[in-house]
């Protein structure tokens, strides 16, 4: 599903932040209580942009894992952000004379939440809303998601899958040829032949894909799985996959072509996965040349804080974007 983009800079644009909030909620079959809980965090993190943030922007889509369904509610900014970002959680908080009870809050109706901020960078605040509370030990895997329409179009030409499963993980990030309606269905239909058989080889997905997108414009695939402490992966197109661990920084290779519409032999690779590898696997919307050390300060927090920075920070703003961040847990 399309991401909505939502910006929020001044307190006109509130309300309509929290109407598309709601209405995604309910489309999504949230329950009335937790329809409540959207609005009030939309309303809070909306007004918090509006006052306080320049360039302020709310990223929302319906979320589904194995704790439920929520709405994920992510806020991001330009500044002027907050050295000690965690104190703003708490009640009684404020920089502007109100009670400073917002942010205490929105993490209070969150089912996860997590945030980032750095004085003349910006903020990032992550969320999601609804479904059951995570109990016990951490997933093996977790993973946030950034995939927004070019400006202008009602339809992102990008795409993107997950499927966990115990203590595995494959994935496939998709980039349509051109933009809106039509890519959008190229890159979906790369999609369904993931969804069809998750757990099999990277290549054979690639190859399966190849033949179900013959006669389309044609799409950049890149499919990746991780089991036993491997990662597999094969990507034909211009989809950058990265590893991260360590303080390595390793590009995975996709080779030249398009899926559907160029044919060649499909190549899988193989590396050992690291035991906290943050992948991250992202179309050509966002800029290439980034690095580690343009992420090192949120490499610790929810992967859907480091998309959701990595979209602020690189997009380049006259195409769709799609990114995928998955971190492997101990």
């Amino acid at each position: 599903m399309t991401q909505r983009a939502v910006p929020v800079r001044d307190p006109s644009q509130v309300g309509e932040a929290r109407r598309l909030a709601l209405r995604l909620a309910e489309d999504a079959g949230l329950t009335d209580a937790e329809c409540a809980a959207v609005g009030l965090v939309a309303t809070e993190l909306a007004t918090n942009l509006a006052v306080h943030a320049v360039d302020g922007e709310l990223l929302l889509q319906p979320w589904r894992d194995a704790a439920g369904t929520s709405l994920e509610i992510v806020a991001i900014d330009r500044g002027p952000g907050v050295g000690d970002f965690e104190r703003c959680f708490a009640d009684g908080f404020s920089t502007r004379g109100t009670a400073g009870t917002g942010l205490g809050a929105v993490r209070r109706a969150a089912r996860e939440c997590d945030a980032f901020s750095r004085p003349g960078s910006g903020t990032v605040v992550f969320t999601r809303v609804g479904g059951s509370p995570t109990t016990g030990d951490r997933a093996r895997f977790e993973w946030g998601a950034v995939c927004v329409a070019m400006p202008g179009e009602s339809a992102c030409g990008d795409a993107w899958r997950v499927h966990a499963s115990g203590e595995d993980v494959a994935l496939l990030v998709a980039d349509g040829v051109g933009h809106g309606p039509a890519a959008a269905a190229v890159a979906q239909q790369a999609c369904r032949t993931f969804e069809v058989a998750p757990d099999a080889r990277p290549d054979d997905v690639l190859r399966r894909a190849h033949e179900a997108l013959a006669g389309t414009r044609g799409a950049a695939v890149f499919v990746a799985a991780v089991s036993r402490g491997t990662l597999a992966y094969a990507g034909i197109g211009n989809v950058a996959g990265t590893l991260l661990a360590g303080g390595a920084h390793q590009g995975l290779v996709s080779l030249h072509g398009m899926v559907g519409t160029q044919g060649r032999r499909v190549r899988q690779f193989e590396r050992p996965w690291p035991e906290r590898g943050l992948l991250i696997v992202h179309t050509d919307g966002l800029q290439s040349r980034w690095s580690q050390a343009d992420v090192s300060a949120v490499l610790g927090r929810h992967p859907a804080v480091v998309a959701a920075l990595m979209y602020r920070d690189f997009r380049r703003g006259r195409d769709d974007v799609g990114m995928l961040a998955v971190r492997g847990n101990p």
